[in-house]
């Protein structure tokens, strides 16, 4: 590896080589497009001959706010980014990690920047060709002293253990007390300073003149050989953020009129020339460089290295870092092949807006000409002092004719023709955003079909889906790829997030390396809408395909999960998870094994209940057969009794009716046992006038 100054030379050449790259390509553009959006007209105009000057068509800021309300929504839909699975077991982890993901880049969780740096970037690119958005790990360190007097040995430990998460204990000494305790045990005195460190995945719109570049056709920034951001920052923050404050103190003052791509916003008041009253809080310049370095004098290999150099010192601050990708992701809105920087609304639309304001201009001066036309004076017979006066409404003539109005063509009509045509060609060139906001009453008060207008609305949304398909395809989807680079390669330890609202812990470190994306925004809602429609279609017949004995054959409950969750997804509902379960998902697989248990049971009673009636019945059947049985012996032994007069066969029936009686009851019983009901008697004995029942 070179050495720092040979690194800090090799910064300062390819600085200085991307700005003067970088002024070349834009040749003003960026400057004339803030113009146009805040109203201030060409250099070609000329304020003293035109008093009208004033009047402008703001059709290019109008434009960007009007696209940028139909792209901002995509930026809610929750299954518009995600990352590709490596397999089917990949599956709910990719999921899971493009949750995340989004949860920190979008609703800022454990995160900073969020929406309001995606609009800024979306704002760029509409006006300024290109929206540079810059992703990193933020640590800011919070340095708290601390001195405990006579504790215990038994509590030094507990004193000595982070109080915080990601908190780290620095300057740890224990010395001694010079008096032990009462009952003598020695006692301490510890110092010690807690760090606490507090760590978020940081986005920022990075303006567009503050971002350079080695080349202006690769589009990929890992394929250059150099890129950078201008970072203007008090030297307290820089301090906080873990450099060096003698290094920091060293820093030149920051002078804003000294950058050769200053942009003037608002009358210039977005970097005051004012610094602050402290060295400490005064701002200075920082470049925070991503460059390719040989690994050696005479190595012809070369890895790329994050630096962060002071191009008024020439210096590099800290120690330059090993990286694995750049971390700036390039968006824009309408591409242009082979270039770095896409097409803008001022590309589109500026020159219409010079056409309505020259045209508006003319109006309102022919208004004031039709208005108050110019007057022809007969001398002799008027009065030229009361006509001159132009704040006097009455003017002396002595006798007829002596003033009379210059005739002035109204070109109102053929002025409002061009500015009709020049909307139509604002509409063709940068889509009909504009128009659909201000066309929507007139077609609902025109009593147009739902169907009409849909058809109208589907057409003229077509430019603004696109614009965000592409927008996604070239911002989003590297905003992903870089923030998962850097929980998974800088976080360093357990990271704690809210998603779709529920609080889960994971370790950045075990993910795997992805660098597939799936983009799906950039639909109108329109298109949405039909989606929808499609999908609940889908639904009805999967549920019908279902009830017809076709689970398994047709679909099944996974494809059933698949058509609502893409019902959310498409309604932009936040976390479709709220209000399905995945059939796969463990939830769902023991519900599913409860249920097969408990129908196993039903039917194992419902079996159970039928072998029970039919021991009933045959209970029965034996019971009436034996009860018939005894009454022919009984009987036979009566008949015998009288002809013998000897009660033997009396006693040898009963023997037999209460042996058989016992037997009855005891299969009974065993039917009870079983699940059959009871039968008339109450508690299962023999029925009366049944064997055992003789009086």
């Amino acid at each position: 590896m070179i050495d720092d100054k040979e690194v800090a030379k090799i910064c300062g050449q390819e600085l200085e080589a991307a700005i003067s790259l970088a002024q070349s390509s834009d040749g003003g553009n960026m400057q004339t497009a803030i113009d146009y959006s805040e109203g201030r007209l060409p250099a070609n105009d000329d304020p003293e001959t035109d008093e009208n000057r004033e009047a402008v068509s703001l059709d290019v800021a109008d434009m960007v706010e009007a696209v940028y309300a139909q792209i901002a929504p995509a930026l809610e839909d929750v299954g518009g980014v995600q990352f590709d699975a490596a397999s089917a077991d990949d599956e709910p982890d990719a999921l899971k990690e493009s949750a995340i993901v989004r949860a920190m880049l979008m609703d800022g969780y454990a995160g900073e920047g969020g929406f309001v740096s995606l609009s800024e970037q979306i704002k760029d690119a509409l006006l300024l060709r290109t929206g540079i958005l810059a992703v990193w790990i933020e640590k800011i360190e919070d340095r708290v002293p601390e001195e405990w007097e006579a504790v215990p040995a038994l509590a030094l430990q507990e004193i000595q253990q982070p109080t915080a998460q990601y908190q780290e204990i620095e300057d740890l000494t224990t010395e001694e007390a010079d008096e032990p305790a009462k009952d003598g045990t020695p006692l301490f005195n510890v110092k010690l300073t807690r760090v606490n460190v507090d760590k978020r995945l940081c986005t920022a719109c990075v303006p567009r003149e503050n971002f350079v570049t080695s080349s202006i056709t690769e589009r990929d920034l890992n394929k250059h050989r150099f890129c950078a951001d201008r970072i203007v920052t008090s030297r307290a923050r820089l301090v906080a953020e873990g450099f060096k404050a003698g290094e920091v103190a060293k820093l030149k003052r920051h002078d804003p009129t000294t950058y050769e791509l200053h942009l003037r916003r608002r009358e210039n008041a977005d970097e005051p020339a004012q610094q602050a009253a402290q060295d400490a809080t005064e701002t200075v310049e920082l470049w925070r460089c991503y460059v390719m370095l040989a690994d050696g004098k005479k190595s012809m290999q070369a890895s790329r290295y994050r630096v962060y150099f002071s191009r008024d010192n020439a210096v590099i601050l800290g120690k330059p870092q090993k990286v694995g990708r750049v971390c700036y992701a390039v968006g824009n809105v309408m591409l242009y092949p082979h270039r770095l920087d896409g097409i803008s609304m001022m590309d589109r639309v500026g020159e219409v807006q010079e056409i309505k304001s020259k045209a508006l201009r003319n109006w309102i001066e022919n208004s004031n000409k039709v208005n108050r036309p110019r007057l022809a004076i007969n001398e002799s017979i008027a009065n030229m002092s009361d006509a001159m006066d132009a704040t006097n409404d009455l003017i002396r003539v002595t006798g007829p004719g002596g003033l009379e109005p210059v005739p002035v063509i109204d070109a109102g009509p053929s002025l409002s023709m061009l500015l009709n045509y020049a909307d139509k060609a604002r509409s063709e060139r940068g889509g009909a955003a504009l128009d659909m906001q201000a066309s929507a009453t007139t077609q609902i008060a025109s009593n147009q079909t739902a169907q009409g207008i849909e058809r109208q609305y589907s057409v003229k949304e077509q430019l603004a889906a696109m614009m965000a398909r592409t927008l996604g395809e070239t911002g989003l989807r590297t905003a992903f790829q870089i923030a998962h680079y850097l929980l998974r390669t800088q976080w360093g330890g357990p990271l704690s997030v809210k998603v779709e609202g529920e609080w889960i812990e994971v370790d950045p470190a075990q993910w795997k390396p992805r660098s597939g994306v799936r983009i799906r925004i950039g639909q109108s809602d329109s298109q949405r809408a039909k989606r929808m429609v499609s999908l609940d279609a889908v639904l009805q017949k999967q549920i019908a395909a279902m009830t017809q004995g076709m689970d398994g054959i047709l679909t099944d409950p996974s494809r059933i999960y698949n058509a609502v969750y893409d019902w959310s997804t498409t309604a932009m509902l936040s976390g479709p998870e709220r209000y399905w379960i995945d059939p796969k998902s463990k939830q769902a697989q023991q519900a599913a094994q409860g249920k097969a248990q408990q129908a196993q049971a039903q039917q194992q009673a419902q079996g159970d209940g039928m072998r029970a009636a039919m021991m009933l019945e045959k209970y029965k059947v034996d019971a009436g057969s034996f009860t018939d049985l005894v009454k022919v012996l009984v009987n036979a032994a009566i008949e015998e009794a009288k002809l013998t007069l000897n009660v033997g066969p009396l006693e040898a029936a009963q023997d037999v009716a209460a042996q058989g009686a016992q037997e009855a009851q005891q299969q009974g019983q065993a039917a009870l046992v079983a699940g059959a009901p009871k039968p008339p008697g109450g508690n299962g004995a023999a029925r009366p006038g049944a064997p055992g029942a003789l009086q």
